[in-house]
């Protein structure tokens, strides 16, 4: 989700006879091995935790089956806004899976400019936000 969050923050943590890099391993934490931080929307993107489904396809414009989950709660990021892309190159079956018609059209619960876009993008991550500094997390 490095498109859309600016303050990205990565852990790279592998095996290996370099003892340096197992150290840097143990020293994050046990709990904290598959949580990452992938920061804030950049500007003119808005982020949403969804709750997560594989009938994506099915969510339309028209009805309002999309649940936006509250912070804290672990769920599918979702993504609207003026850098989203079309689709993957080539790659139409990924194209109508993730990149559906914006759900929250019509939806008075989040912020008007995010309802003004024609798209929205399924990254298929599971993420939380952080409800004290608003930031968002990668759980897997």
């Amino acid at each position: 989700s490095t498109e859309v969050a600016g303050d990205v923050s990565y852990c790279v943590a592998y095996s290996g006879c370099d003892q340096s890099a197992n150290s840097a391993q143990s020293s994050i934490g046990e709990g904290m091995k598959q949580i990452v931080p992938i920061g804030y929307p950049i500007e003119g993107n808005y982020l949403f935790v969804t709750e997560h489904t594989d009938l994506k396809a099915n969510i339309s414009i028209l009805d309002n089956h999309l649940r936006i989950l509250p912070d804290g709660e672990v769920g599918e990021l979702m993504v609207v806004g003026e850098h989203l892309a079309l689709g993957y190159h080539n790659n139409a079956l990924s194209r109508t899976s993730r990149f559906v018609p914006n759900p929250l059209c019509d939806n008075d619960n989040v912020p008007a400019e995010a309802r003004c876009y024609s798209m929205a993008f399924f990254t298929g991550d599971l993420v939380y936000r952080d409800a004290s500094t608003g930031m968002f997390y990668w759980c897997g």
